[in-house]
């Protein structure tokens, strides 16, 4: 019996900037695992995040920031927006434990990719946070022709799945 791949929209995971998915893998009525994604659409930056003192007060949480503060946190605001915006990135992955080994975290992440690229029009790209025993999965998909794959301008691979 073939995996079965349900779609979780709506998530309240994080703070309300974020926009999360879940893709969950059963097979008959036994849940698999899930894959959970995030990312922050450009409308929810701009509206929420205007500028650094704002990122520095909802993500830093300083009241009040100083100039100086600004100025340290500017290189921070910037890759938080580089990270974040119209980019999907996993969140986290999970297998249950008796059906580990078996690619089922391969598929939930090509399953990923297509969902969001179909419906979101964005790229699902590796976490920054990711777990070391992830980075296999990454150089599997990359180097399989048949997965169409992007190198992003700060060094992650994305998976495409919009086409």
């Amino acid at each position: 019996m073939g995996l079965e791949f349900r779609y979780r929209s709506n998530l309240r995971i994080g703070g309300e900037e974020w926009t999360n998915r879940r893709v969950e893998a059963w097979r008959g009525r036994e849940k698999l695992g899930h894959l959970t994604l995030a990312f922050i659409s450009r409308a929810t930056f701009d509206e929420r995040f205007p500028d650094v003192e704002d990122y520095a007060r909802r993500i830093k949480g300083i009241e009040e920031p100083t100039d100086d503060d600004c100025e340290t946190l500017y290189p921070y605001y910037r890759r938080f927006e580089e990270f974040h915006v119209e980019t999907a990135h996993v969140a986290y992955v999970i297998v249950e434990e008796a059906h580990q080994r078996q690619g089922i975290a391969t598929q939930l992440y090509l399953e990923a990719a297509r969902w969001i690229g179909r419906t979101e029009r964005l790229l699902l790209a590796a976490s920054d946070l990711q777990r070391p025993e992830v980075e296999p999965l990454w150089e599997k998909l990359v180097a399989d022709p048949s997965v169409a794959t992007e190198r992003l301008h700060d060094g992650r691979w994305a998976l495409d799945g919009r086409s």
